[in-house]
């Protein structure tokens, strides 16, 4: 147990929102807290997959704190928040992020209590892009690569701009680790994907950026 012995509670006023402030302010603490230790778990397997590393996978430790990590990251971007928004009733008070942040991390926490409990009907895919087109990112960085979104997850990630991860779940799980490498074609797809699915693109190269704006398109 961790014991503080100088905390400084929050100051209150005569304000009748300040309770719910102070709640939203601890709340989203806690939840910062628990985000930025799942992430320093996965700090080191995020390394070996930008190195092209994909043997962690068949360590049952790494797999699972991959997985926690895949699915937080998953749902902890401002594309979910403004879905579960748009959910809210218009009669009723939107809800605060500090609220909708600590139910995504419940769903995605669903999420991997089923690829834990059931790794046979999970694989993983590390895609190798030796193109002239690098992988972009988004501020939503695991896309849905399913066609139409139906059918069994099968769920995309940048990590560089050569390696990228795809999770996919199937009944019958193929055996071994899977390496694929792809062209420029497969690239823009993927990037596309990122395109469609972010406000905002990061990428290595402006040049390969703008391509993806409405400065211009492949």
């Amino acid at each position: 147990m961790q014991i503080v012995s100088d905390y400084t509670w929050p100051q209150t006023s005569g304000d009748a929102e300040t309770p719910y402030k102070i709640v939203d302010t601890l709340a989203n603490n806690l939840i910062e807290e628990l985000y930025a230790e799942i992430e320093a778990t996965a700090a080191d397997i995020l390394r070996k997959i930008g190195s092209g590393e994909i043997d962690w996978w068949e360590a049952e430790r790494s797999k699972v704190n991959f997985l926690l990590f895949f699915g937080t990251q998953y749902f902890r971007t401002p594309g979910i928040l403004k879905k579960a928004n748009q959910l809210t009733s218009p009669k009723n008070v939107g809800l605060s992020e500090n609220v909708i942040y600590p139910l995504m991390m419940i769903m995605s926490m669903q999420i991997v209590d089923d690829m834990v409990t059931k790794p046979d009907d999970y694989h993983i895919t590390l895609l190798i892009n030796d193109s002239d087109v690098p992988f972009i990112t988004g501020i939503q960085p695991i896309v849905d690569a399913r066609p139409n979104k139906q059918g069994a997850y099968n769920l995309y990630y940048p990590i560089t701009a050569k390696y990228a991860i795809l999770l996919k779940k199937e009944e019958r799980r193929r055996k071994g680790i899977i390496k694929v490498t792809i062209d420029s074609n497969k690239a823009h797809e993927y990037n596309n994907m990122i395109k469609n699915s972010s406000d905002i693109l990061i990428a290595s190269d402006a040049k390969i950026l703008v391509k993806y704006t409405n400065q211009g398109n492949w």
